[in-house]
C-alpha cells in the first residue's frame, strides 16, 4: 500500500470513527482481533486486561461521542513514510518518546 493509501485510511477514520461518531466503520477499518497496547504517561506498561480490543475501543469512541458530541477533529499535517511501518516510538499526548510529536490542540499540557 501506498503512503497515500496509509494517509487516507487515517483521514477516514479520523473523519469517519471519531468526527462523524461512525461507530460500524471500527469493523471496516481495523482487523476483528485488533489490540490498541497504550503505555500510561509515565511510560508504566498498561496491563493487558486493561489494554483495548475492539469492542473496548468502540465502547472508548461511544463515551466520548456521548461525553463531547460536538467533536471534530481537523487534519492540519499529515505525514507518511513508506517501509514497514506500524511502531511509534514518538511523543503521544504530552507523553515523552523518541521522538517529538505533534502539537495536541486542546490538550491540557498545552495551554
Amino acid at each position: 500500500m501506498s503512503t497515500e493509501d496509509n494517509k487516507a485510511i487515517v483521514r477516514r477514520v479520523i473523519e469517519e470513527i471519531w468526527s462523524k461518531g461512525n461507530i460500524p466503520a471500527v469493523d471496516e477499518h481495523f482487523a476483528p482481533n485488533c489490540v490498541a497496547h497504550v503505555d500510561s504517561p509515565t511510560n508504566a506498561p498498561v496491563p493487558a486486561e486493561e489494554q483495548f480490543i475492539l469492542d473496548g475501543f468502540k465502547h472508548f469512541v461511544s463515551q466520548w461521542r456521548t461525553t463531547f458530541p460536538d467533536l471534530q477533529q481537523t487534519i492540519e499535517l499529515q505525514v507518511a513514510r513508506s517501509g514497514s511501518g506500524g511502531d511509534s516510538r514518538g511523543c503521544a499526548l504530552g507523553a515523552p518518546g523518541g521522538v517529538s510529536g505533534p502539537d495536541v490542540s486542546g490538550h491540557p499540557s498545552k495551554r
